[in-house]
């Protein structure tokens, strides 16, 4: 008879502890539905997404800080806005949704400008231009064309891979034998290396920026191949599309851009 209190005390127990994590959980699901439209200006902090794996645009340095063109250049357009810039890394893949959750307000990382991602999201304007490049070891491939039935490395969710998936045809149509994507650049080349593909396509200067230390690698640039990259903002967020577009142009006029440029992008 004693023992039925105590049957008892132990379920209520149980009972609790899992009320306790399902309140944990909607808590948890509440906060996923991101912030309010207009609140980055409101309280002066802009969330920006960005993926930290592509050098020299976006990177961790040996501190484990955030580095970069794209963080350099975000970071003073927070400054001319007088607004606190609070990072969010992720995957690249994962930006564009990030944005439609409303977990972030802004993305910078060398996101090119497509008719697709101008569904989800405020296109600003162009704060960068540059090439892609044919990275390989034994062969010259010059051409586009010269990658038909080849293996073939991307950067997954680059231009590159548009361009080798057939979603960007601008530039021709390019029948790989095999496209393998990576997140990281230096991935993609180590698999160049290991025999795993004929060649890479990247961003000319991330492979500019790698030449040093892989030796046999050879880089040819299809200057034809000439695109642009944006800051991509939170639809409904005009107001502060002005602001960072403003920002920006006063960057480009004062001299501060060609400081931050040639900071990364000198050889």
């Amino acid at each position: 008879m004693e023992r039925k209190p105590i049957l008892i005390q132990i379920k209520n127990k149980k009972s609790l502890i899992f009320l306790w994590i399902l309140f944990s959980v909607l808590l948890s699901v509440l906060s996923a539905c991101g912030r309010k439209s207009n609140a980055a200006l409101a309280d002066k902090r802009i969330l920006v997404g960005t993926n930290a794996e592509y050098e020299p645009f976006e990177y961790l340095s040996d501190e484990g800080n955030l580095s970069g063109f794209d963080i350099e250049l975000m970071n003073e357009i927070g400054h001319r806005m007088k607004v606190t810039i609070e990072w969010v890394n992720m995957d690249f893949d994962a930006l564009i949704g990030s944005l439609e959750l409303g977990n972030t307000e802004a993305l910078i990382a060398a996101i090119a400008p497509t008719k697709e991602r101008e569904k989800s999201a405020l296109l600003s304007d162009v704060y960068y231009s540059g090439t892609q490049s044919i990275v390989s070891i034994k062969n010259s491939y010059r051409d586009l064309k010269d990658l038909n039935n080849k293996k073939v490395a991307v950067l997954e969710g680059s231009i590159s891979d548009f361009l080798v998936s057939g979603e960007e045809k601008k530039y021709g149509k390019i029948k790989c034998n095999q496209v393998k994507r990576f997140k990281r650049a230096t991935d993609a080349v180590m698999e160049l290396k290991n025999g795993g593909v004929d060649a890479v396509l990247m961003d000319t200067i991330i492979g500019e920026k790698m030449l040093p230390d892989n030796k046999n690698v050879q880089l040819f640039e299809i200057a034809c191949t000439s695109e642009d990259s944006i800051i991509c903002v939170r639809k409904g967020e005009t107001k502060l599309l002005r602001k960072i577009n403003t920002a920006l142009k006063e960057i480009k006029q004062d001299g501060t851009y060609q400081k931050i440029y040639f900071k990364y992008f000198s050889k």
